[in-house]
């Protein structure tokens, strides 16, 4: 008994901290948000892809979905 509550603690606990990779939809959404706010605000030092790839990987983060690598091109 104490090992099936010992395993079920533990695949809780692992689930609770993975992040999902989000859909391309998101992505684009994500992206096209981004855009937007470089257009608005400037891009500070960085190239545009740079802040872009920051900036969605930032947007990610606070949906508790995995960071990209790169950008998708679309």
């Amino acid at each position: 008994m104490r090992k099936a509550i010992i395993s079920l603690l533990v695949l809780l606990s692992t689930s609770a901290f993975a992040q999902q990779v989000a859909d391309a939809d998101t992505i684009s959404e994500m992206l096209e948000y981004c855009k937007d706010v470089a257009a608005e605000d400037g891009t500070g030092n960085k190239s545009m892809d740079e802040f872009l790839l920051n900036c969605v990987n930032e947007e990610l983060a606070s949906e508790d979905f995995k960071k990209i690598k790169m950008l998708p091109k679309l």
